[in-house]
């Protein structure tokens, strides 16, 4: 970048807000000729997830498994 604008934004992460982030992947997929679906209410009920997301679980710390959680019984 040149210019004023390179000179005022410090160089780190950005976190986008979500419908942000969505439009700017959205632009990506167009790009390469992909497209974007949006989930229908019946198929978010037979997931159980609302319409417009989250549709993973915030995951917030690492689970471990003991072996035996593993073996058939």
């Amino acid at each position: 970048m040149k210019g004023k604008l390179a000179r005022t934004i410090e160089k780190k992460v950005y976190i986008l807000p979500k419908h942000l982030d969505e439009k700017a992947s959205a632009l990506h997929l167009r790009k390469l000729l992909a497209k974007l679906t949006k989930l229908s209410k019946d198929q978010a009920n037979y997931i159980s997830v609302p319409v417009k997301g989250p549709y993973q679980p915030l995951i917030t710390g690492t689970q471990w498994k003991a072996d035996s959680d593993f073996q058939d019984n």
